[in-house]
């Protein structure tokens, strides 16, 4: 029977002892599982007896930008699940850790974006995390040109 507040306790205790060598990570972790968290709440179940389909959909509805994107989710959900493993809470998670890299391409939210004017354009960036994805937007909506990264100006 699933417990929300028992799955929220999980994810602290995982969060405070069952991160390891990757605590630097841990705000990234701690994102990535509520996520997980909601998932398991609409679904009444725990990620790690999540159907194939239903772990394939909760990867699709994370709206993962891009294919390079997508490994550090599904890595940060398999430590999840594995230390659930260790600590006992489930026996089977083969489900979770038979997606194949192949199928990656699945999972990434092809969606377009129109923007219309400038302040749309800096409105919808500040949901954007990676400041890296924020800084291309901005130069190619700025107009910014260039062949070599030191020639880059603005036309």
């Amino acid at each position: 029977m699933y417990s929300y507040q028992l799955s929220k306790k999980r994810i602290e205790e995982f969060l405070d002892n069952g991160l390891g060598k990757n605590q630097s990570n841990k705000n990234s972790y701690k994102n990535i599982l509520l996520k997980v968290r909601e998932s398991e709440n609409y679904y009444d179940t725990y990620i790690y007896n999540f159907s194939r389909d239903q772990y394939c959909n909760f990867l699709k509805a994370l709206k993962i930008p891009s294919i390079l994107s997508i490994p550090p989710y599904v890595t940060y959900i398999k430590d999840y699940v594995k230390w659930c493993k260790e600590e006992g809470y489930c026996n089977d998670i083969e489900t979770i850790l038979n997606v194949q890299k192949q199928e990656y391409k699945t999972f990434v939210y092809n969606k377009a974006i129109y923007f219309k004017n400038r302040e749309d354009v800096y409105r919808r960036l500040k949901k954007v995390n990676n400041p890296q994805e924020k800084v291309i937007v901005i130069l190619l909506f700025e107009g910014i040109s260039g062949g070599k990264a030191e020639d880059i100006f603005k036309k």
